[in-house]
């Protein structure tokens, strides 16, 4: 007997980047996806960017696929319920049969509507899976389950009446009631005339002799009920016994292929979510490029996508990003909300996307997978029991822990719970510390002394580089760019401050 399942759409069995949950949220990753959907594998990712072309070329394929999907995660609640093919309660047995009709349904309309699209596509993934459609549904396996299906569902849509048969004693007492016959036709009342002049030579077996629990207000409700008891009771026995037929001849491969299709829904449910995140972005006319990959990391006018809810497309500033083997560590000062985090934001952002397979919110890029991605940012929440520089030793330390391979690290603001004496001597300790473990890094810092430090001692810091958020006059441009040297003005603290509804603060008393 034939397979009668699907491969999945998305692979990661080998090489998955192992990051957190955490990374995720402290990012806010735009799409809903599973962590460990994130590859390093270069052929993996490759393959979904072309499955993500395929979904913005082509608006019918999202179409299909939502449909899809929808069905599956139909399917797995089905199967949840009807107890994965072991012997049918009654509670379970619609289930069961619905199991069935769903997934046959599901397989036909890949077949039908996959055709015609898989002309189109460029993701040999996307094409197989459709191909596979149109070959179970080929398989005469699939055709007997179908046609099994289909005339019972024939029969129980035209069932009109049934016939019961009545074992009589000795003393005509009933001591067996069952059906005898599925009719589809209906019973046909009669009068007291008829039943005392009618021939019985002519009798056409649907025509009432004796009406049992008729009253002159009709069938009484407690009579009613009843009566659906030992109808659907006898239909259950009747139908069971053809599922439980079917499924000693098919359940291992229609097990294989139902499962199959419920394991898709996630790797659907994250393709789709992917699809309606930069579909978004293309719509804003924001620019979008799916990554060359080469042998050093140049992302040319990157932007933060999650902006695009907060601003307008206007407002919104690029920069580019490099990582290469003579600089790949960077420190980041510049005034308060001059665009820092913004742009370390926009770093995280775009490599998840990338080793997601997604194309990334940049203008052009050539990119390489990070064996690890580590964010450490600040937090607001201490407990009590701790100073908050011991909390934030002890989140670092797990960050630092989990750095291996080619890793990239997000820092923002570290050491900000001590003095600036203590803070500076810290950080140089991280940066040399990061310098020797050869990671790619990002430090947003308000330390300008760190800045000289690294300035200073250059040869310590040989593979790092200085950055600045860019200020033209006296006004902030939220671009990120080399530091060209200078001290920062302090004044754009009081400038945040007036903003933010405290200039109060600085008016002349009385």
């Amino acid at each position: 007997m034939k397979n009668l399942g699907f491969d999945n759409l998305i692979r990661n069995e080998e090489r998955a980047l192992p990051i957190c949950a955490g990374e995720l949220r402290a990012l806010h990753f735009p799409v809903a996806a599973r962590e460990n959907y994130l590859s390093t594998d270069r052929e993996e990712i490759a393959a979904r960017q072309e499955m993500f072309r395929d979904l913005l070329a082509h608006p019918e394929l999202v179409d299909l696929l939502v449909t899809i999907r929808e069905n599956a995660s139909h399917l797995s609640e089905m199967v949840r319920k009807s107890g994965l093919f072991h012997d049918i309660s009654q509670e379970e047995l619609l289930y069961s049969f619905r199991e069935l009709l769903l997934y046959t349904d599901t397989v036909g309309l890949i077949a039908e509507k996959g055709d015609p699209l898989s002309g189109k596509l460029c993701s040999a993934r996307l094409k197989a899976f459709f191909v596979r459609g149109k070959e179970i549904v080929g398989t005469k396996e699939f055709e007997n389950v179908k046609g099994w299906i289909e005339g019972l569902e024939s029969k129980l849509r035209t069932i009109k009446s049934l016939t019961l048969g009545v074992n009589l004693n000795a003393q005509l007492q009933a001591e067996e009631i069952g059906i005898v016959s599925i009719n589809d036709q209906p019973f046909r009342g009669s009068t007291k005339f008829e039943r005392i002049f009618k021939d019985k030579s002519k009798f056409d077996g649907y025509t009432v002799l004796a009406p049992l629990g008729i009253r002159d207000g009709g069938i009484t409700a407690q009579n009613a009920l009843r009566i659906d008891q030992v109808f659907y009771g006898g239909m259950n026995d009747i139908v069971r016994r053809s599922m439980m037929n079917v499924k000693r001849h098919f359940s291992e491969e229609m097990q294989k292929g139902i499962f199959s299709l419920c394991a898709l829904s996630d790797d659907l449910a994250f393709l789709l979510s992917g699809a309606r995140f930069v579909q978004k972005l293309a719509e804003a006319g924001l620019p979008l490029t799916f990554p060359e990959f080469g042998g050093a990391d140049v992302i040319k006018r990157l932007y933060d996508p999650l902006l695009l809810d907060k601003i307008s497309k206007s407002d919104i500033v690029p920069s580019d990003v490099s990582f290469d083997d003579e600089k790949r560590s960077y420190i980041l000062t510049g005034p308060n909300s001059g665009g820092k985090s913004v742009y370390m934001q926009s770093i995280g952002v775009a490599y998840l996307l990338f080793q997601f397979g997604l194309p990334v919110p940049a203008s052009s890029a050539k990119m390489r997978p990070f064996d690890s991605i580590v964010t450490h940012f600040v937090e607001g929440t201490v407990q009590s029991t701790e100073s908050r520089l011991a909390n934030e030793t002890a989140r670092l330390k797990d960050s630092l822990s989990r750095l291996h391979g080619r890793a990239l690290l997000l820092l923002d603001e570290t050491f900000s719970g001590t003095n600036a004496y203590d803070a500076l001597l810290l950080a140089e300790a991280l940066m040399r510390y990061i310098e020797k473990k050869g990671v790619c890094a990002l430090y947003i810092t308000h330390l300008h002394e760190l800045t000289e430090s690294v300035l200073r001692d250059g040869e310590k810091y040989r593979h790092v580089k200085l950055l600045s958020a860019k200020i033209e006059g006296q006004k902030r441009t939220y671009e990120i760019v080399p530091y060209t040297g200078g001290h920062i003005s302090s004044d754009f603290a009081k400038d945040v401050v007036v903003e933010n509804g405290l200039g109060f603060l600085f008016e002349e008393n009385g």
